[in-house]
């Protein structure tokens, strides 16, 4: 207690914030044990709003064609991202709810695994998705209702990609079905701007690699790091949109901050090296980069370390220093880049930075967001942070000899609620809840006919003050 006080008087000569004199505390903020309670009621609430309904996944023909039949193989996929087609299939094959009897079927999901098809060393990716969409569409199941109980599972990474996808064929084919986003732009699954079209997207967590990033459970934190972030600059987003990360270096003068930006595309830091970093950090910095959302929010809630999210551009908006541009689509505050947050995640807990002040005081808009986060508050969000994991995770690529060169690179890691699954997306049996979260977002939104109703949201059960409500509600 002697070393706290006498820290917080050297600080308060020096003019810091008081929230620094944490570094001396020791906690081990990898595992927790027990359940966070408000997670696990609102996980109750949902389940008992979606009730038992069992899904069934289509296959044979040309669903084999397109998926199972093609080579399987790490090779022919360029970024983790891409793997997401076979891991919400697989996680989906694997889940309880799944159904063999369409009959009995209250959603439909579609696999096609296009980013194999369009890469892989045969021929004919036009031909394989021409026979899937025939094929569905001559499914009773589909005709019945037109498609608007069917899902596919997920996005492309821009509008570019999508193109060559051949994500507008697939989505004309399935006008009327919910499709998995990574962001909430149309234009990345090849539809139209219409509000229709929105209704019919849910945000999916981005991939990423959680054997790196979770760490032990008998790892301690030591509060090595108050704030950590790297990233490539992305020079075209503060023209397109105002975006501008190089602004995050006027966190240097943080003590203990961990900072880097790099404006050429090569590796950042070594991927161990970037894992360890997130680990050890108090915060870590969430921005946006060309578009509005970042992996850096699943790496941090994988890796235990508390979001810092800059501004307001993830919940849908675009205030200043936002502005509209080349590429940048806007969803509005209905539609937020924030995947579950409207069945099982509260983003709400997590600190918020004022984008503008930091680009004008980087570090009084980092103390403002921090101050007045208590050491109960942080051991709060931390045990949160345990509980949601497995919430936006899909994989967790193991990193041994044989498949470390397999890895991605450490700006394309990502994180479980965020999780997919963890150890081989070709072979593991052990997945994350992200697949079946998505699931249960499209049967709310079938129940309620259109979005989840705010009753629901887990932001609108949090019990916490203060810090926890920093969401741009109004």
């Amino acid at each position: 207690m002697r070393g706290l006080l006498l820290l917080l008087i050297t600080n308060g000569a020096r003019g810091q914030a008081a929230v620094w004199a944490r570094g001396q505390r020791q906690l081990n903020r990898s595992h927790f044990e027990g359940a966070h309670a408000t997670y696990a009621e609102q996980r109750q609430r949902i389940q008992a709003a979606v009730g038992n309904y069992s899904f069934y996944v289509y296959a044979g023909g040309a669903f084999d064609a397109i998926t199972t039949a093609l080579p399987q193989q790490r090779r022919h996929y360029k970024i983790a991202e891409e793997l997401v087609e076979v891991w919400v299939h697989r996680a989906l094959l694997n889940d309880k709810r799944r159904t063999t009897d369409p009959e009995a079927a209250s959603l439909f999901f579609v696999p096609a695994y296009l980013s194999l098809s369009k890469n892989s060393d045969g021929q004919g990716h036009d031909e394989r998705l021409s026979a899937l969409i025939e094929e569905l569409r001559s499914s009773k199941w589909f005709q019945r209702h037109r498609g608007a109980d069917h899902v596919f599972g997920y996005s492309s990474i821009n509008p570019g990609v999508a193109r060559q996808l051949l994500f507008p064929k697939l989505h004309a084919g399935l006008e009327q079905s919910y499709f998995g986003v990574f962001e909430m732009n149309p234009a990345w699954v090849g539809g139209d701007r219409k509000e229709e079209t929105l209704r019919r997207m849910v945000p999916a967590p981005y991939v990423v690699d959680a054997s790196r990033l979770a760490g032990t459970s008998t790892q301690l934190h030591n509060h090595e790091i108050s704030v950590f972030f790297a990233a490539h600059r992305r020079p075209n987003a503060a023209q397109w949109s105002g975006c501008d990360r190089s602004k995050a270096l006027g966190l240097e003068s943080v003590p203990r901050s961990s900072i880097h930006i790099k404006s050429h595309r090569r590796r950042l830091l070594d991927e161990d090296a970037f894992a360890h970093s997130m680990r050890v950090a108090d915060f870590c910095l969430v921005m946006c980069g060309d578009t509005p959302t970042s992996r850096r929010i699943f790496d941090a809630i994988v890796a235990d370390c508390i979001p810092l999210i800059v501004g307001t551009r993830l919940w849908g908006r675009c205030e200043a220093p936002c502005h509209e541009g080349w590429g940048w689509f806007v969803s509005g505050k209905e539609h937020p880049h924030l995947p579950f947050r409207d069945t099982y995640v509260d983003y709400t807990r997590f600190p918020r930075v004022d984008e503008r002040l930091l680009y004008e005081d980087a570090t009084k808009a980092y103390e403002d967001a921090v101050r007045d986060v208590t050491e109960t508050e942080e051991r709060d969000m931390w045990r949160y942070l345990n509980a949601i994991r497995d919430d936006v995770v899909y994989c967790v690529e193991i990193s041994t000899p044989s498949t470390r060169r397999l890895a991605p690179p450490s700006h394309w890691l990502i994180s479980t609620q965020v999780v997919y699954g963890y150890g081989s997306p070709f072979s593991s049996q052990k997945f994350g809840r992200a697949a079946a979260n998505l699931m249960d977002g499209v049967m709310l939104r079938r129940l309620h006919q259109g979005l989840v109703p705010p009753a629901l949201r887990p932001e609108d059960h949090s019990p916490l003050e203060g810090y926890a409500k920093v969401s741009p509600s109004t």
